[in-house]
């Protein structure tokens, strides 16, 4: 049975607040009309109304718009390092293809050395390609560009 209820907030001089609102007998109502409704607060009620856990849907997952926010940040990031990941990738591919044409096969161990350039260490390499005639070149050239993460002056 439902009773309405009046909430009320009050100055001395004036009333700011007047919220009417029906207050619902939660056992009395059919909880089977919850399991249809995809709503947190069904959900809850269900609790509320005695029904037991293995009867109940499961609850749904509730997002605040701050949490939508915040991964919708992270999938952008996400975005992002995926798309550095990629272009570091294919430089460093197409690279070591282009080494393997001069200097002959490249190892193991040097390929993990060539994996720790930047874009931009990559990109340098590429450049000075032309300069790299061995594997001694190579070593001297990661040697002379990876100390400091910046090319020798």
């Amino acid at each position: 049975m439902d009773h309405d209820q009046l909430f009320t907030v009050d100055f001395p001089d004036r009333r700011v607040l007047e919220f009417n609102y029906p207050v619902i007998q939660l056992n009395l109502l059919n909880w089977r009309e919850y399991l249809k409704k995809d709503n947190v607060a069904a959900s809850a009620l269900m609790a509320k109304m005695g029904v037991k856990p293995k009867e109940r849907r499961e609850a749904m997952e509730y997002v605040t718009s701050w949490e939508r926010k915040g991964i919708e940040k992270g999938i952008e990031k996400g975005i992002e390092k995926g798309r550095i990941e990629g272009e570091i990738k294919g430089k460093l591919d197409l690279t070591v293809k282009l080494l393997a044409q001069r200097i002959g096969d490249v190892s193991a161990a040097m390929r993990k050395r060539l994996c720790k350039l930047t874009a931009a260490q990559l990109d340098d390499l590429a450049v000075s390609l032309s300069n790299i005639r061995t594997r001694t070149d190579l070593s001297k050239w990661l040697k002379e560009h990876t100390a400091t993460g910046r090319p020798a002056k």
